[in-house]
């Protein structure tokens, strides 16, 4: 899956702000809840921003001084490689939706404009 953030102007990330929210969603289809009734996502970026590490760092592209953050489907800050809020499964497609969002990764640095791109690998386990 893919989240585009368009163009986002570099004022938007003063003072540790949070800009280009984007609303997604993972949809898990054929859902039996006579097999699992909740499900937990664990995100876990390629990269993690060695300046915010609550960030994923770009692993490509001309932008700098910014990474990605996101927050989970019970509107918790994602850690990490951590379970995020669990998700109550309804037969046939369940969607799990949350955030990606673009922040500066230290409220001091200068953010260099430009294209980038970052992974962020998710595992879903099932209860």
């Amino acid at each position: 899956m893919q989240v585009n953030f368009g163009e986002i102007p570099t004022s938007q990330l003063k003072d540790n702000q949070r800009a280009g929210v984007k609303h997604a969603k993972i949809v898990l289809q054929g859902c039996d809840t006579t097999v699992a009734k909740t499900a937990t996502v664990t995100y876990t970026p390629a990269t993690i921003d060695s300046d915010n590490n609550a960030l994923a760092a770009f692993t490509s592209g001309t932008a700098k001084g910014a990474g990605i953050g996101m927050v989970d489907s019970g509107n918790q800050d994602v850690e990490w490689g951590k379970a995020a809020s669990q998700v109550n499964i309804t037969d046939g497609e369940t969607d799990i939706d949350f955030i990606a969002y673009l922040q500066a990764n230290n409220a001091s640095a200068a953010v260099t404009p430009g294209d980038f791109e970052s992974t962020v690998n998710f595992q879903i386990d099932y209860q």
